[in-house]
């Protein structure tokens, strides 16, 4: 398994590919990044799923997580067979980590991934 980021829980992606579609989730914390995740992996027959929080106050996700959706071939023609990864980041508007620390995670683990 890969280190952990400096100064961060968040562990790079270490399979990442040229050809992958990598689409990060932002907004506020409380704004439903999670659940609207959680969303698209029932509605495509996918069991996994993320931690959800309860609330704006009690957010759930405090590190970048990823999901990567291998090829489809139900997909429109320039997206078969072609990976997407989804990334859930944590919000922003956070009390604990400014929103300008939140970006410089992000980045971060794009460029170590």
């Amino acid at each position: 398994m890969p280190s952990q980021l400096p100064d961060t829980k968040d562990i790079p992606w270490a399979d990442a590919r040229d050809t992958d579609i990598v689409i990060p989730i932002l907004g506020p914390i409380g704004s439903g990044k999670s659940s609207f995740l959680n969303k698209y992996l029932e509605a495509i027959g996918d069991s996994r799923r993320l931690e959800v929080g309860k609330n704006r106050e009690q957010p759930c996700t405090s590190q970048l997580e990823f999901i990567v959706i291998e090829g489809r071939a139900n997909l429109p023609h320039p997206l078969v067979n072609r990976r997407i990864v989804l990334v859930d980041t944590p919000g922003f508007n956070d009390i604990l980590a400014s929103d300008f620390k939140t970006l410089v995670r992000i980045r971060k683990w794009f460029k170590a991934s």
